[in-house]
């Protein structure tokens, strides 16, 4: 979740300072459904990076300590980190779209 955060407050501080590169594209005929597909891919990958690279670590870690504790623990580990993973994933999805509205708004009030 730290890492969301760091990621959103970084992504609304690029995209602030970038005010004026988008007046200047906007000014030179860029459409703003150009600019939002820019900046839904730039947000994207923000967060979906660190987030591919965590599960992916995530999941090798999981299952070898499933190997481990299945000896000693008589119920399915992955089945409750199933459960708490999707509830993160939400959390995350939510906070990509916050950040992207919030984004969106921010780079609409400089263009206009």
């Amino acid at each position: 979740m730290s890492v969301g955060a760091i990621v959103a407050i970084q992504m609304l501080t690029t995209v602030s300072d970038s005010n004026r590169r988008c007046r200047v594209l906007s000014d030179l005929g860029t459409s703003h459904r150009m600019l939002n597909g820019t900046l839904i891919s730039q947000i994207l990958f923000y967060f979906l990076t660190p987030l591919v690279i965590g599960i992916a670590l995530a999941t090798v870690a999981l299952v070898q300590i499933q190997k481990v504790a299945s000896i000693m623990l008589p119920f399915d580990l992955l089945q409750s980190c199933t459960v708490a993973a999707l509830v993160f994933l939400s959390v995350y999805a939510l906070y990509l779209l916050i950040c992207y509205l919030i984004s969106r708004e921010t780079i609409s009030r400089a263009i206009s």
